[in-house]
């Protein structure tokens, strides 16, 4: 009913970045959570919290259940908000799996939310002719890239504030 059983290039190229940049005890938010693959997978890196959100209904209903059934509601928010509307509280780090049209705006956002900390900025659900868009877009808003990867016609790519 979500997006995010982890079968998807994209969910396996954050999963891949993730198991690099999450540090013991971190405070990361998984924006557009889908079905809280991206939450789970922070809380066994070694996440010590994890704040996550989507704006669709049914995708919060599947995240709950998914977090409960993995044992991690104890380090795991949930929030039903949009992208728009949320406040990036400080954190170390931004799960963000979102299409291209949520990621270009939301940059200023996810500094804002890693600025203090400076801290790391996964993306991905992007297609690999878009890029030099991303890349643009993110070192504009202040972030340097420090990898990316590939899979099929899928990129992911690892920021870090500057």
């Amino acid at each position: 009913m979500s997006f995010g059983t982890g079968e998807h290039s994209s969910t396996r190229l954050m999963c891949i970045l993730a198991e690099k940049a999450i540090k013991e005890g971190s405070y990361w938010i998984d924006a557009g959570t889908g079905t809280g693959i991206l939450a789970i997978l922070a809380v066994r890196l070694g996440a010590g919290k994890v704040l996550a959100f989507d704006n669709n209904y049914w995708s919060i209903e599947n995240a709950v259940e998914n977090i409960n059934l993995n044992n991690v509601s104890d380090k795991v928010e949930i929030k039903e908000t949009d992208i728009d509307e949320f406040e990036f509280p400080d954190c170390d780090g931004i799960l963000a799996n979102l299409f291209l049209n949520l990621l270009l705006p939301s940059f200023k956002k996810f500094y804002k939310g890693l600025e203090k900390k400076k801290g790391e900025l996964l993306v991905s659900g992007i297609l690999i002719y878009n890029k030099d868009e991303i890349i643009k877009a993110a070192t504009d808003a202040g972030f340097v890239i420090i990898n990316s990867i590939v899979e099929d016609e899928w990129i992911a790519m690892h920021f870090r504030v500057k």
